[in-house]
């Protein structure tokens, strides 16, 4: 008898709701841990069989998955290991009930969105288009009857690094269509008359786009050249650009009034 109300006891404590504090005497949540008075990293920690450290809140409330150590960051789960990913779901909470800063993934769409001040706003996964700035080499000059490559750029944009400095090519950093534009501006210099430069964009794969530039009297001007064209250019797929010029006289470049760019289309 004394056994069956003992067990009853028992049974009504474990059904009963309770509440369990750690540090504290006055839990105010059904588990309310505290920080104590000791100095220490963590606060709260989850480890595996073998020891190894999978979850942890530190003292300051960042929060650490397995493979993270001391990381600044609020919730960090760049710890290495197969999963290490954060999955994003869809809400019909409006923008103004969700706040300003969340991310919401639409399965029918396929499409992020992101909860701004005024709506849910798309975005745009889309890669980066190529952006290409740059001006020819100061004293870039050009001997008279002679193809010259054109090198050592110096580069004003280039966010993908797709040009190579010393080389003078063009690498595409994706499969694309390329728009390209070349204006060239020369010191004042002779130019004799049925003259000419030449304009050459060459690609790995053979493609080419050519511009004449002719003088049909003699002169002693300011020699200037434009080119423009475009490529479909694959992954990886390589151009650079050459003059030939027969004027008659060495043509050097002014930098300050001569600039390449290249924009994906």
């Amino acid at each position: 008898m004394r056994s069956a109300f003992v067990n009853l006891c028992l049974l009504f404590y474990i059904m009963s709701p309770s509440q369990v504090g750690i540090n504290t005497r006055n839990p105010e949540a059904t588990l309310d841990v505290r920080q104590s008075n000791l100095v220490l990293d963590d606060i709260f920690s989850i480890k595996d069989s073998q020891g190894n450290q999978i979850f942890t809140i530190k003292n300051d409330g960042r929060v650490q998955t397995k493979g993270v150590n001391n990381s600044p960051l609020l919730f960090d789960l760049r710890g290495g290991e197969e999963g290490d990913v954060l999955a994003v779901g869809n809400t019909t909470l409006s923008y103004e009930d969700a706040g300003e800063g969340v991310i919401k993934y639409e399965i029918d769409s396929n499409k992020y969105y992101l909860s701004t001040d005024s709506a849910w706003k798309e975005i745009n996964l889309k890669p980066l288009r190529v952006l290409v700035s740059a001006r020819p080499q100061e004293g870039f000059t050009i001997e008279n009857d002679l193809t010259k490559k054109f090198i050592n750029w110096k580069i004003l944009s280039d966010d993908y690094q797709s040009m190579d400095l010393t080389s003078g090519y063009f690498k595409a950093p994706h499969s694309g269509n390329y728009a390209f534009y070349l204006n060239i501006t020369f010191q004042k210099s002779m130019v004799n008359a049925n003259t000419y430069f030449e304009t050459n964009f060459l690609t790995s794969d053979g493609k080419k786009n050519k511009c004449l530039d002719t003088y049909a009297v003699s002169s002693t001007n300011y020699p200037t050249i434009q080119c423009s064209g475009s490529f479909l250019l694959d992954k990886d797929e390589t151009f650079y650009v050459e003059i030939f010029q027969n004027t008659g006289y060495s043509q050097t470049i002014i930098q300050e009034y001569s600039f390449f760019s290249i924009v994906e289309l």
